[in-house]
């Protein structure tokens, strides 16, 4: 995602892949990705507690 401060009505989604890219102007689009970004990121560990995980799992493997 790509903000511009105040002018959240500016924001574009940027999404690459391998052979292509889509950018997403359309407001309630961008707004369904932001939300989509804030649930994953509340989700989320800490990085600290991540790699306190990952080193975990890497043991028991």
């Amino acid at each position: 995602m790509l903000g511009f401060g105040p002018h959240v009505d500016l924001d574009v989604v940027h999404a690459e892949g391998l052979t292509s890219a889509l950018y997403v102007e359309e407001p309630d689009k961008v707004a369904a990705h932001r939300e989509a970004w804030q649930r994953l990121t509340s989700a989320a560990l800490p990085v600290g507690s991540s790699a306190d995980l990952i080193t975990e799992i890497r043991k028991n493997t």
